[in-house]
């Protein structure tokens, strides 16, 4: 009898360290899905000022622009975009950030 009141804090400890290394495992999962979707997001503005420049001879003159002309969608509670265009003939720099969060 005296055993199985010995195993009972080693197996809660025991449950304990496996449900901490789930959640670290979990916590660690989901900071690189954000990590790849602002790459993926990235990727696609980048794209679009590509195949805008190569079609039309010109840069999409706004993120606004991009986003009705070429479909382009993003959660703008996650993440912000800076367009940053200087010139028609200079190609605007583009940069996303993940918002901060709570």
């Amino acid at each position: 009898m005296k055993t199985k009141q010995r195993n009972k804090p080693l197996m809660l400890a025991e449950f304990v360290a496996v449900m901490l290394c789930f959640l670290f495992v979990f916590d660690w999962i989901s900071k690189t899905a954000y990590r790849q979707s602002t790459q993926t997001i990235q990727t696609a503005l980048e794209q679009i000022i590509v195949d805008t420049y190569a079609r039309e001879g010109r840069y999409p003159p706004s993120l606004e622009s991009m986003i009705k002309e070429h479909g382009f969608t993003y959660d703008p509670d996650t993440y912000m975009i800076v367009y940053d265009i200087f010139a028609d003939n200079i190609r605007p720099r583009v940069q996303v950030t993940e918002r901060s969060r709570p």
